[in-house]
């Protein structure tokens, strides 16, 4: 073989080892996108609800007329695959968290491939402690009570038949009277036995850790409370929702299952509502409920309560509502306030 054969013979190697090279980098380029989380707009979506509310309010001989922004929230989500998601709500409420705007939610769900409707989710969560349907304005009284929301780790198990929940959380309570250490938590069962209905049944490990934590924290923080004794009780959740054509009804009972002993005092707070929806039209829907509330802030929820309202959809980003509420308060002694109406009118905006 002369000097030009092997010559040529190299370099038609060469070129043929660099053409391989060169099509194993643009298939590996072809491969990796460019954007790994957002690779497509439908990945990220951007959701937005903005409230205006104008209220009066009569109270013995103490009348209020209030118009405010209730809510002003944007909700970012983001699915990179079909196993992972990522949720943040952001929410500014007027007469709030002194007015700023906060981080209302935030979560991560991952689905097991492994395991048929089992995930895991992470973050500051509404935990499942409360269904709290209603058709009205207003949150109903056991919303009030019972609504959870913290810094949370859980599973989720999800089927046709029933569905399964379990988070863990820290709570405040705990950090407030040295009990940092103990974990807390809320755990959910839904039997959904047919369509059109749903069956509900939690418990939270310790009901104060809803809505009362500031009432509790403040009591525990003061100097003359230092070292009192305080025992939380487990917090029970039943509630159902029955949707037959037009009409559902939703009916919930949310209480302490025990007294709770704080600075030498029990009280064991508990509270109902049952929430009539009508869909009259396809763009009205109309609503009444009847509820209640005993040893919860008995100055502030109503014994008793019933309200009726409506709301008109003008498209699908605009609507009106209206409600008029009449509270019974229970007589609790001196100070005891007289009954309550109060008359909202709101306007929802939400993209």
């Amino acid at each position: 073989m002369n000097s030009k054969t092997m010559m040529f013979g190299s370099a038609a190697a060469l070129f043929a080892l660099s053409a391989a090279a060169f099509a194993e980098d643009a298939a590996t380029e072809e491969k990796s996108p460019a954007l790994p989380l957002v690779s497509s707009i439908e990945n990220f979506k951007v959701e937005g609800l903005v409230e205006v509310s104008a209220s009066y309010s009569k109270q013995g001989s103490d009348k209020d007329t209030d118009v405010n922004v209730d809510t002003v929230e944007l909700d970012l989500s983001l699915e990179p695959s079909d196993r992972l998601s990522l949720a943040v709500a952001f929410l500014y409420e007027e007469g709030e968290e002194d007015d700023h705007v906060i981080v209302d939610s935030a979560e991560i769900a991952y689905s097991f491939e492994e395991f048929s409707g089992l995930s895991l989710h992470a973050g500051k969560i509404y935990m499942p402690f409360g269904s709290f349907e209603t058709g009205l304005i207003s949150d109903p009284l056991t919303l009030e009570l019972g609504e959870i929301s913290d810094g949370a780790v859980g599973l989720v198990w999800e089927s046709d038949l029933l569905d399964l929940a379990a988070y863990a959380f820290a709570g405040d309570i705990n950090d407030a009277n040295d009990d940092a250490d103990e974990l807390q938590y809320v755990a959910a069962a839904t039997l959904k036995p047919f369509e059109g209905l749903s069956l509900k049944f939690a418990v939270l490990s310790d009901i104060c850790e809803a809505a009362l934590d500031d009432d509790v924290i403040d009591e525990l923080e003061k100097p003359e409370n230092e070292g009192v004794e305080y025992d939380g009780a487990v917090g029970v959740n039943v509630a159902a929702l029955a949707e037959i054509g037009d009409f559902s009804i939703a009916a919930e009972w949310l209480a302490a299952a025990e007294d709770v002993e704080l600075a030498g005092e029990k009280f064991k707070p508990q509270t109902w509502s049952v929430d009539l929806m009508w869909a009259a039209t396809e763009k009205l829907t109309l609503a009444a409920r009847y509820e209640g509330s005993k040893e919860f802030r008995p100055e502030e929820m109503p014994e008793k309560q019933f309200g009726v309202g409506g709301e008109y959809a003008f498209d699908d980003n605009l609507s009106l509502a209206l409600e008029y509420l009449y509270g019974e308060f229970d007589d609790v002694g001196e100070g005891t306030p007289d009954d309550r109406h109060v008359a909202t009118a709101k306007v929802a905006f939400a993209f």
